[in-house]
């Protein structure tokens, strides 16, 4: 039973979440000059127009997303929202104490064949100061293929340095 609230929690989280980090006016709302995110992604190097923070009100996750716009290119990375400075290697572990996960989805993905969760790597938080909700750090991730997909993402040298907000 636990399994399934948990699985059931994470796939509303993602969707919900997903809906609301990129709208459409995306391309139209340059980030902050504070916000940066980048990475690299099979070797090649990704720096999105938009990097974002937000709450969600819903699960009280802060997701972090790193996206080219509307119908995107984008990596999440979704954590709690008081998450301490500290590294962390468990994601998707529905028993683990904290909740964290890194996703990335291809441009124009219209459906999870080609979308990956980390299944492996390391989220670095170097700073968050929860009160002016500022946070910034590193992270490095390997995805497995969605549902039936068979595509596996390495993503490596990431940053990000983030004001969010509340949704």
């Amino acid at each position: 039973m636990k399994t399934i609230f948990f699985n059931t929690f994470a796939i509303f989280t993602f969707f919900s979440l997903s809906l609301f980090s990129c709208s459409k006016n995306d391309d139209n709302n340059p980030p902050t000059s504070e916000n940066t995110f980048f990475c690299k992604l099979d070797g090649t190097a990704y720096n999105p127009p938009n990097a974002t923070g937000l709450i969600s009100t819903i699960t009280n996750t802060l997701v972090i997303t790193g996206s080219t716009g509307s119908n995107s290119q984008k990596i999440q990375i979704f954590l709690p929202k008081d998450i301490a400075v500290g590294t962390y290697t468990q994601f998707y572990d529905y028993n683990a104490d904290e909740f964290i996960q890194m996703y990335y989805s291809p441009p124009n993905s219209n459906d999870a064949d080609d979308d990956g969760f980390a299944t492996s790597g390391e989220l670095v938080i170097t700073q968050h100061d929860v009160n002016n909700k500022k946070i910034k750090g590193t992270f490095h991730f390997v995805t497995d293929p969605s549902i039936n997909g068979n595509n596996v993402w390495n993503v490596t040298e990431g940053t990000f340095n983030i004001t969010y907000k509340n949704l």
